[in-house]
């Protein structure tokens, strides 16, 4: 990587032509929180969500974009589950859940 934050490789993804950017300022005073998450990709910033939304104080910080990095570059493949493709998941689970 050239500069903090800036991405790796030529190829440019559908999100980063597509999704507009957010930055947030540096941090400018001393935080407390009661967990400090590194990384704000989509892992972070869930982390960061699913703490929030249990009263926890959090500090999300980045060298980045909100979703830059590794996270901008996926196609939003979340689950293993179609690793084994959707025939698989027939196979195991029955034609309506396959579908679902």
């Amino acid at each position: 990587m050239k500069n903090t934050g800036e991405r790796a490789g030529e190829n440019i993804s559908f999100w980063e032509r597509t999704a507009k950017k957010f930055y947030s300022a540096p941090l400018s005073e001393n935080l407390s929180a009661d967990v400090c998450v590194i990384g704000a990709g989509i892992a972070g910033v869930n982390t960061a969500y699913s703490l929030a939304r249990e009263d926890r104080h959090v500090v999300l910080v980045d060298d980045g974009p909100v979703g830059g990095g590794m996270t901008g570059r996926t196609t939003a493949h979340l689950v293993t589950a179609l690793d084994d493709r959707y025939s698989e998941i027939e196979k195991i689970l029955g034609d309506e859940c396959a579908r679902g």
